[in-house]
């Protein structure tokens, strides 16, 4: 079978459409992740089958360290409520994860077990890496301040600058610059376990996608697809 969905019934050279059955990208992947859940030796598609969701729990734990690093820069660790805590964990944590973890199956796995052999998968993978990086970590990054910033607010743990300076242009040196005092106080000493958190995916996320690449040439893509298996996804 080639990856790019045609399985063929015949041994000539001469692809005989007669004699092929053409399948669609989603059932090659369907198809291929079948054989993955199957396969007798799990340590041989470890990064196939666990790769994602081991990328998917570590990120979301560097991101709920940098929200509750965030959270305690605005004294909400002992302030606000229980709901708001598990709002803000679930907006800068979960959301983000799971966005990334469905992202990442789509465009790099799903993607590699129909790509052909003229693709640049090097490419995939870099682009891969970088929008990881930014769903997975920058944008959880960005809205754990912010989220922060607004409870704060809320609950009155942090000294703010009053929101209705911006509804009169006169006030609006003074508003900036008590914002600006805010944010160089609230992410005093943070910017480096930011980047220790990104550098932390950077390493996780390579690994992984090159581990996915190694393990799927080497076992998965040799194998055959039998009609049997064929039949029980499409009617032939």
């Amino acid at each position: 079978m080639s990856n790019s969905g045609v399985l063929t019934k015949s041994n000539s050279k001469n692809l005989d459409s007669s004699n092929a059955i053409i399948l669609t990208e989603n059932e090659v992947v369907q198809l291929r992740r079948e054989k993955i859940s199957k396969w007798p030796n799990k340590n041989q598609v470890f990064a196939l089958q666990y790769g994602i969701p081991f990328l998917s729990a570590s990120n979301l734990l560097t991101n709920t360290w940098i929200n509750s690093m965030f959270r305690k820069k605005f004294n909400l660790k002992y302030g606000g409520s229980v709901g708001a805590f598990f709002s803000s964990v679930l907006l800068t944590g979960v959301f983000p994860t799971a966005a990334d973890a469905a992202f990442l199956n789509f465009y790099y796995t799903d993607f590699l077990f129909f790509s052909s052999p003229t693709e640049c998968l090097i490419c995939r993978e870099i682009k891969s890496i970088g929008l990881h990086l930014a769903i997975g970590s920058v944008i959880p990054a960005f809205l754990a301040w912010n989220t922060n910033y607004f409870q704060a607010g809320i609950y009155k743990t942090y000294s703010l600058p009053y929101h209705k300076w911006l509804m009169e242009k006169k006030y609006w040196p003074k508003y900036w610059y008590y914002f600006k005092r805010v944010f160089k106080n609230t992410t005093k000493n943070t910017f480096s376990r930011i980047y220790l958190s990104f550098s932390i995916q950077l390493i996780l996320s390579s690994a992984v996608f090159f581990l996915q690449q190694k393990e799927y040439y080497e076992h998965i893509e040799p194998q055959k697809i039998g009609l049997s298996e064929i039949k029980k996804i499409k009617s032939i």
